[in-house]
């Protein structure tokens, strides 16, 4: 690991860092061979020999009153900007057998490609007000490792969950000398659709048209029916066509809000 980092004034940061990380035996998920159905997978855990992690990471966070450096007291003062970004390259070499000389090659099992965090807080110290927005989002990544066989090839295709990004949003007050605090909080409130799919066609990414498989009735705008073989996974279409995405499945998580008050006695 290598890290830099400033802080250029009270309460704030500016960082940025590079890393490296080598595993031996890392334990990552997968479909068990041979087992999986349309009613769901069937999962299990083993160890690869060797996966490697290459990164960089930048953080910072500052008031807005204090960039142009300043002194005097001001509205802005009370506005507090944060992000944190990490970039992830994972490597992970898979032999598909025992006997096998070469590897595959691919992303590392429940590590996404790059992780966002920022926000803003306000606070008024006089009003004993405080407000925090902040948003995460996470890349898309290998939820479930699909089953290989003797030769190579997937049974089973690999199940990835698709990014999709979280909003939370906070709010508290102190009345009556901080006695009484109220505080209201909402999470997740994009309430975006969570999709696990098989990317077919290794585009690296979920298509827009990208039917359902199963009990899936809603995945994108363009839903269209389309017959998919429950055994290889693959979509069933005329020779010279490509596969198009399969979302295995989707769900909504909801938002939620809570309202809580506090009294000091």
């Amino acid at each position: 690991d290598f890290r830099y980092e400033i802080f250029p004034g009270n309460g704030q940061l500016f960082s940025v860092s590079a890393f490296y990380k080598n595993f031996t035996n890392p334990i990552e998920q997968y479909v068990l061979p041979g087992v999986s159905s349309s009613d769901g997978l069937q999962v299990s855990y083993r160890n690869q020999e060797t996966a490697k992690n290459l990164g960089f990471e930048t953080e910072f966070r500052l008031v807005l009153g204090k960039i142009n450096g300043n002194e005097i007291e001001n509205v802005w003062d009370k506005f507090t900007v944060f992000s944190n970004l990490a970039l992830i390259r994972s490597q992970v070499n898979v032999k598909y057998n025992d006997t096998a000389t070469s590897t595959i090659t691919r992303q590392l099992q429940g590590q996404s490609p790059y992780v966002f965090n920022g926000g803003v807080t306000y606070w008024d110290e006089a009003k004993k007000f405080n407000v925090s927005l902040m948003a995460n989002r996470v890349g898309q990544r290998i939820s479930v490792v699909g089953s290989v066989n003797q030769f190579g090839n997937e049974d089973e295709p690999t199940l990835w969950e698709n990014g999709r990004t979280v909003i939370d949003l906070s709010l508290t007050k102190s009345f009556l000398k901080e006695k009484l605090e109220v505080r209201l909080t909402g999470r997740d409130l994009l309430a975006q659709r969570q999709y696990f799919y098989w990317d077919l066609n290794g585009n690296g990414k979920l298509d827009s048209d990208a039917g359902g498989y199963g009990e899936i009735t809603q995945t994108k705008a363009t839903l269209v029916d389309r017959v998919v073989d429950p055994i290889t996974g693959y979509e069933i279409v005329p020779t010279g066509s490509a596969p198009r995405d399969v979302v295995r499945w989707s769900t909504v998580f909801g938002r939620t809000l809570n309202v809580q008050l506090t009294y000091k006695f």
